[in-house]
């Protein structure tokens, strides 16, 4: 009995370390996998010419969506027919927060929205840095208000809302209730200089 007992124990630690690294292995696979996504929309977003207009033009302040902590900006429609948005933190978290490296909030959300589409989430399809130099500036998104066109419901607590024409749940608002969002983060990937756009 008590070599069956810790046989069992045994093969439980087994299965807890073997599911572990399976997880760990799939998330990051999920993870390079959005990022190539990304990249590839980067490339789309530079040859669109959209970045020569500058990015003060392209973002037209009543049609901004204001959080407690982020800003969102429809910008415009690619070939591909994926709509851009851009996010940025605004002035409370850069100032009152004294958050001086963003680079972490937007990897986050990067990494979340890939984990989430892994899941079967309706989260942004692809996530690009952007920067000033070596100030990390903000994100282009996808843009789930179609330009404007649609309205979302954003839901009490919650990091998703609901399009108010179409009824489906997106997942938008994903770094804000995670207190994780602030944790120094070693490896950056979506937010690192050769992957983002310059402006």
């Amino acid at each position: 009995m008590l070599l069956k007992a810790l046989l069992n124990r045994y093969a439980a630690a087994i299965r807890k370390v073997y599911k572990f690294f399976c997880h760990s292995w799939v998330m990051d696979e999920a993870i390079l996998k959005y990022f190539e996504q990304s990249q590839k929309v980067k490339v789309e977003i530079l040859e669109s010419g959209l970045m020569k207009q500058g990015l003060r033009k392209l973002l037209v302040p009543w049609e901004v969506r204001r959080g407690n902590t982020n800003e969102f900006y429809p910008v415009t429609q690619l070939e591909s027919g994926l709509y851009v948005g851009f996010r940025k933190m605004n002035q409370f978290s850069v100032s009152v927060l004294n958050f001086n490296d963003p680079r972490n909030v937007y990897e986050y959300y990067c990494t979340a929205a890939a984990k989430l589409c892994a899941a079967g989430m309706r989260a942004p399809s692809f996530s690009v840095g952007v920067r000033k130099g070596p100030v990390a500036s903000g994100l282009f998104v996808e843009d789930f208000t179609q330009g404007g066109e649609y309205r979302i419901k954003s839901r009490p607590a919650s990091d998703s809302g609901i399009v108010v024409e179409t009824g489906e749940e997106v997942y938008f608002d994903i770094d804000y209730f995670s207190s994780r969002r602030w944790q120094k983060i070693e490896n950056i990937l979506f937010m690192d200089e050769k992957n983002t756009i310059n402006l």
